[in-house]
């Protein structure tokens, strides 16, 4: 797998490159919304896959995705997934009040099918210079190499833009999302006992920050994230 230093982003020409987090900082609240409108999150792209804002024909293969039981294994919601909990997803990351900036991943050589989805979530009053990322592809898409690069594209974005921090979190032994946060230089994550409830139930957890211009070297974490033939492979490249 490429490392993330071969990809270059490529932003529109239809849309310039956001200034001072112009297209990053945290959107508004209902009331602020009638003085500022939010922006739709800048579309990316790098020959191989473009990013760009969810639509309503997405809701298909977001259902598919989150039905898919190996994601059900890993996501927080509950089950079962329903086509109108994907309609809602979709619904709210189009809304101008929408809390976070979610981007569809589209596969440039199966004329733009959606195949993940990459999403940053500011952190309230930080004005869009810390959150956290998170990051999750349609079953039929996994271990193409296209999740790294997305997330490539908007870290890269994010670090042009000035943000601070960037904090990932995953349920333990989510293999996957691990492999992703150790090739993008992540700090070696710290199992938080009890942190993530999944329908009812209190779970354990990874959680590391990443800071601007930090990357984080894992000693021995070529053995150590070798993919437990049980678990198999969920959110990986």
């Amino acid at each position: 797998m490429a490392q993330s230093g071969r990809f270059r982003v490529r932003i529109h020409a239809a849309q310039a490159p956001p200034t001072s987090l112009q297209a990053l900082k945290s959107r508004p609240t209902p009331k602020q919304h009638t003085q500022m409108e939010a922006q739709q999150p800048p579309p990316l792209a790098d020959g191989v896959i473009t990013l760009r804002p969810l639509v309503h024909s997405d809701v298909q293969r977001i259902y598919e995705r989150n039905a898919d039981p190996i994601t059900l294994d890993q996501m927080l919601y509950t089950i079962p997934y329903t086509m109108p909990m994907a309609e809602e997803y979709v619904s709210d990351a189009m809304s101008p009040t929408s809390p976070a900036i979610l981007w569809g991943i589209t596969s440039d050589a199966d004329g733009g099918l959606l195949v993940g989805s990459v999403d940053w979530r500011p952190v309230p009053g930080s004005g869009g210079r810390e959150g956290g990322l998170g990051y999750a592809m349609h079953p039929d898409s996994r271990g193409k190499g296209h999740l790294s690069r997305a997330v490539s594209l908007v870290l890269a974005l994010l670090d042009a833009n000035g943000v601070h921090h960037i904090r990932w979190d995953a349920r333990v032994y989510n293999w996957g999302s691990l492999r992703l946060a150790w090739r993008f230089g992540f700090p070696p994550p710290l199992p938080v006992p009890y942190v993530h409830v999944q329908r009812g139930k209190m779970i354990d957890g990874w959680v590391s920050t990443r800071q601007r211009g930090a990357k984080t070297r894992w000693s021995g974490m070529s053995i150590a994230l070798q993919v437990p033939p049980e678990r198999g492979l969920w959110a990986s490249r």
